[in-house]
């Protein structure tokens, strides 16, 4: 249930995000916020496919140094 939260969490941030810069740099029209709530789930999905491609690595990392005895100061157990 973690993942659809942090993507909740993202999707509402990326929505706030684009809000601003739309009004910043245009005026409001008629498919607006159609137009506003799809790019921020285009936005979203990018950006959380990178954040479980990270968090993916981060855990491979550990899991390798586990396995070969390194640890995370650099030092050889």
């Amino acid at each position: 249930m973690k993942g659809i939260k942090d993507f909740l969490i993202m999707y509402f941030l990326c929505v706030i995000v684009l809000l601003i810069a739309a009004t910043v740099l245009s005026g409001v029209k008629g498919g607006f916020w159609s137009l506003l709530l799809f790019g921020a789930f285009l936005v979203t999905l990018l950006f959380y496919a990178a954040f479980r491609l990270l968090c993916r690595i981060d855990e491979l990392e550990r899991r390798l140094d586990q396995l070969t005895g390194v640890r995370e100061d650099g030092e050889k157990e």
